[in-house]
């Protein structure tokens, strides 16, 4: 949350948006994770693939907004 508003100012509004969806997804990620909920399929698709696709989707979010800062 500290560099933000340095995102916003460097980056623009895309990077910023990025980084502020990527730590959303985390968080997200991480009380799904501690709640374990929902458990949609406890075979095929529980908490925990979630809290996965959450943790990979959040990277991804911010993988992009970094190569948008280095490109330019």
């Amino acid at each position: 949350l500290i560099y933000l508003p340095d995102f916003y100012r460097n980056g623009g509004l895309i990077v910023f948006l990025l980084v502020a969806f990527g730590g959303i997804l985390y968080s997200l990620g991480a009380i799904i994770y501690a709640i374990k909920w929902p458990n949609f399929s406890i075979n095929w698709f529980g908490f925990h693939e979630l809290f996965h696709a959450m943790t990979a989707a959040a990277f991804i979010s911010h993988f992009i907004a970094a190569i948008l800062v280095i490109v330019g």
